[in-house]
């Protein structure tokens, strides 16, 4: 097909007489010629979805396959997060903990991560439930031992009761493992549902959780 010269604004002549569409009037039947018109495209402008900031917590009291201590198999499990477009922004130390409730199981430990992310939170969610099971994370039961556990503690504030997604945790504001180690990082937190207070919380936690902070006390480069 000749080609069209349209830098002028118009048409050239040869393909106006040589390269005419033709189209079918539907109401009368005629032939009319119509010349064809540049394609006028939109520009659409990209919307960015905005970052929400959530609150993680983070814990195991069995070493995954591969690791030699429970923090290194925790660091690794961290360093996965942004493959699932989860990025830490922040961390706290890290603490030991007593299995709660008490057990003969070995002592946990545990850490809470802040940290962005623009995905919806069942999708966070269930890229936390992934990174478990690479590490070997089963459920069979309640309270298990476990080699990796990372909880969607809160979603930008969110509050959600389904079946399949509770937020803030549903437990969060009962564990010394989770509201300490949050003090650390965000300590004007306030529980969305209950307004209270992150210091409140901590006060009126059972005299029974045993935790403390660890030598090892600072996270590393998770990122």
């Amino acid at each position: 097909m000749p080609k069209v010269k349209n830098t002028t604004g118009f048409l050239s002549s040869q393909f106006e007489q040589r390269n005419s569409y033709q189209c079918t009037n539907i109401h009368s039947g005629r032939n009319d010629h119509i010349n064809p018109r540049p394609a006028t495209f939109i520009k659409r402008k990209s919307v960015k979805t905005p970052a929400t900031r959530i609150i993680l917590g983070i814990g195991a009291n069995l070493i995954p396959d591969g690791y030699e201590t429970l923090q290194q198999g925790c660091l690794a499990a961290i360093g996965l997060l942004a493959q699932y477009d989860i990025r830490v922004l922040d961390h706290s130390r890290w603490f030991e903990t007593a299995p709660v409730p008490i057990s003969d199981q070995p002592w946990f430990v545990n850490a809470v991560i802040l940290a962005e992310t623009e995905v919806p939170a069942a999708v966070a969610l269930a890229a936390l439930h992934q990174i478990e099971k690479q590490f070997g994370r089963t459920r069979n039961r309640r309270n298990e031992a476990r080699v990796l556990d990372i909880d969607l503690v809160d979603y930008g504030g969110l509050v959600v009761d389904r079946e399949n997604l509770i937020l803030p945790h549903p437990r969060m504001h009962e564990r010394a493992f989770v509201l300490l180690p949050l003090y650390d990082v965000l300590p004007n937190w306030v529980h969305p549902v209950t307004h209270s207070s992150i210091a409140t919380l901590i006060a009126a936690l059972p005299s029974d959780q045993i935790i403390r902070p660890m030598d090892e006390c600072a996270l590393g480069d998770a990122d």
